[in-house]
């Protein structure tokens, strides 16, 4: 190791330094003055040999001379070298023996900090601390070493940040800063770099590197860099020989991934570097990287915009036989059907009118409720024939009577023309329309015909599959015929895969409506998405809490007894404990501290879903990338075995992150199928 661990004490360094420096000077005069006196031993010797021969002795003399000089140069280097060694080494031990002395002296050791802290990719190691009190003034300070683990380079400024934590909510942040620090020493060139805690209290201490800054100028820097124990090891040496090799590592794979000539590979292999810019040339490396991304980007810009091109060439085809999806929509508080409209608006009654008796006395118990408009279906269109498929035209006029003896609105559900003439004749308040008329163009489309030049409310709802195009297109024939009372149902939809409830609610159908028209009166029907009246609080407050508008509920005076859907059916004592029970949420508030903390928080979404996108594109790029290898060796889009290893992995990641794997498997089919079509794309190219 190039450099060594440093204690933050610069007196005692100064010291070291000083006796380090006379010890030497000692050894240089001892061997001087040794030198010396050989040299007059031989000059003694040689005065014996002839005296003709004098000035040649000399010459052989001086010759010596400059030799032993020589020698005894080399020996003082050595010496000068072993005596710093074992200094260095008396250092050491006395570093670490300085807790355990100042237990009894002026400063007590109360607190060791974890040792071995480190983030990935740091050049700098912390090896331990100690936590000091000061008997004296009663005030803490900090201790640290650490040491540069990065041997290629010199340290010269480290700066980090530490927060001091109380347990009891109250955190000091300390910024502190090394500079000007040598090779031989991480040390600060001024006072004692003792770091003072003002707050007595800290039990809990966390580091953070926020900048080392290398002798040639180059910085290491990394995004909330905080450390973490990088576990009990022997050999610090070894621990950074590892991490020397792991950078090497990353370049080699930036280096790689940046010499491709995608855009994702390339801004891949720019990330990487990025990481270790301060390594060997990555700095420009990345410069280079990012001139040929710019031009990898253009490249498929251009390309891309031949595709928006040819696509839009198609789209211009289509609009030809579409009509824009445009609404002219009264607000339900013109309606003139509620008296009340604030939320929750209320429809009920009985899934089918089946006597006289039943409809007036399920009506009566409604309207003690406080429901103002009953629903009751006449005609029945039911799934197999020899079913109960309701009374007809005969129960329109039990519902006059509730029209004109209790003064609440009448409401049923029309699938043909001959309905919708009765409905009229009977002169019912409003109309809706099922989920298997709704998905049938040709109907839907006599329907309007049938009810151009009125001014009845109509609701509709959702086709029997998710269809979300077919359910407006739907309204927009409503429309069209002059209708502008709509409204929409929710009824849940038809789905293979059994669930507790008798229609999935799939409820991202209804908020697409919602957010394409914002002004569309929505009513949740959680009689018909629950199939059971035990669920139906629990899905009347769920619509509630997406803002639904109101809910329709089936509601029968004796419901064990219905001719239909009797399991979903409850009594106007049961639904008035059901609205009791309804927690009905504001859209928004006015309170500052809610605002503020709602934008944050949205904000941070923001940022989440931007990530995801840069994902989501990388994915798809390396799925091209797929394809082009696929196609070039001539392999099915399709591969069931990756597919099956794809899910399989993310569940069990999931599920140690508490994601549900119906979420999970939703998400990853949707970016499986996209991937999917990209390849065919590759393929046909």
């Amino acid at each position: 190791m190039k450099n060594i661990i440093w204690e933050i004490t610069m007196e005692e360094k100064n010291n070291k330094e000083k006796i380090a420096e006379e010890s030497v000077q000692s050894n240089e005069n001892t061997v001087a003055e040794e030198a010396n006196n050989k040299e007059l031993e031989i000059n003694k010797e040689e005065t014996t040999v002839e005296q003709e021969s004098a000035e040649a002795e000399k010459i052989v003399e001086t010759a010596e001379q400059k030799e032993a000089a020589e020698s005894t140069k080399e020996v003082a280097t050595q010496e000068d070298s072993e005596q710093k060694q074992t200094a260095k080494k008396k250092d050491s031990k006395s570093e670490e023996s300085e807790p355990e002395e100042k237990e009894n002296g002026r400063y007590k050791v109360i607190a060791k900090l974890e040792p071995n802290l480190w983030t990935y990719g740091s050049p700098v190691l912390f090896e331990k601390g100690t936590l000091e009190r000061d008997q004296v003034s009663n005030i803490n300070r900090l201790s640290l070493i650490f040491t540069n683990i990065y041997e290629e380079k010199e340290i010269r400024d480290l700066y980090i940040t530490i927060y001091a934590d109380d347990g009891e909510g109250n955190v000091e942040q300390i910024n502190h800063s090394y500079l000007a620090m040598g090779q031989e020493y991480l040390a600060s060139k001024g006072k004692a770099a003792k770091i003072t805690i003002k707050n007595e209290n800290a039990v809990k201490f966390i580091i953070k590197i926020d900048r080392v800054v290398f002798v040639d100028g180059s910085v290491w820097t990394k995004k909330d860099a905080v450390l973490e124990s990088a576990g009990e090891m022997e050999d610090v040496e070894v621990f950074a020989q590892a991490k020397t090799k792991d950078y090497e590592d990353n370049y080699i794979s930036g280096m790689e991934e940046v010499q491709k000539d995608d855009s994702a590979s390339i801004g891949n292999g720019i990330e990487i570097l990025k990481r270790i810019a301060w390594y060997k040339n990555s700095k420009e490396l990345i410069k280079t990287a990012h001139k040929k991304y710019d031009i990898a980007v253009k490249n498929e810009e251009r390309k891309q915009a031949s595709e928006n091109r040819r696509a839009n060439r198609q789209k211009d085809v289509k609009k030809k036989y579409m009509t824009a999806t445009k609404l002219d929509l009264v607000k339900v508080e013109d309606w003139g059907l509620f008296t009340d409209t604030t939320k929750p608006i209320i429809i009920a009654g009985p899934c089918s009118a089946e006597s006289e008796q039943q409809v007036f006395e399920t009506a009566k118990g409604l309207k003690a409720a406080g429901v103002e408009v009953l629903r009751a279906g006449i005609w029945k269109p039911r799934t197999r024939p020899n079913c109960f498929e309701g009374v007809g035209s005969e129960g329109l006029v039990w519902m006059k009577r509730v029209q004109r003896e209790l003064g609440m609105k009448i409401s049923t559900e029309v699938a043909n023309v001959k309905h919708v003439y009765e409905a009229l004749k009977a002169g019912v308040d409003m109309l809706w329309i099922g989920a298997r008329t709704s998905a049938n163009p040709f109907a839907m489309q006599e329907i309007a015909d049938a009810l151009k030049g009125t001014d009845i409310p109509v609701l509709v709802k959702n086709p029997v599959n998710p269809d979300v195009e077919l359910w407006i297109g739907a309204l927009e024939r409503l429309n069209m015929a002059g209708l502008k009372k709509i409204g929409v149902i929710h009824r849940g939809f038809s789905a293979y895969v059994k669930s507790k409830y008798r229609n999935v609610p799939q409820w991202q159908l209804p908020i697409e409506i919602k957010r394409r028209f914002p002004d569309m009166l929505m009513i949740c029907d959680p009689s018909h998405i629950s199939g059971k009246r035990e669920y139906i609080q629990e899905v009347s407050q769920q619509a509630m809490d997406l803002g639904f508008d109101g809910l329709i509920i089936e509601s029968h005076i004796c419901p064990e007894i219905a001719l239909s859907d009797a399991a979903q059916q409850v009594t106007p004592t049961s639904l008035r404990e059901i609205l009791g029970k309804l927690i009905i949420r504001d859209i928004d508030s006015e309170n500052i501290e809610y605002k503020e903390n709602i934008d944050e928080l949205r904000a941070q979404i923001d940022d989440i879903d931007n990530d995801i996108l840069e994902l989501l594109t990388r994915r798809m790029k390396v799925s091209d990338e797929i394809g082009k290898y696929k196609k070039q060796n001539n392999i099915t889009i399709l591969q069931p075995g990756r597919w099956d290893k794809i899910l399989e992995k993310v569940f069990v990641k999931g599920a140690e992150m508490g994601l549900d794997n119906e979420f999970l498997e939703k998400v990853f089919k949707a970016i499986h199928q996209a991937s999917i079509d990209r390849q065919t794309k590759v393929m046909n190219e």
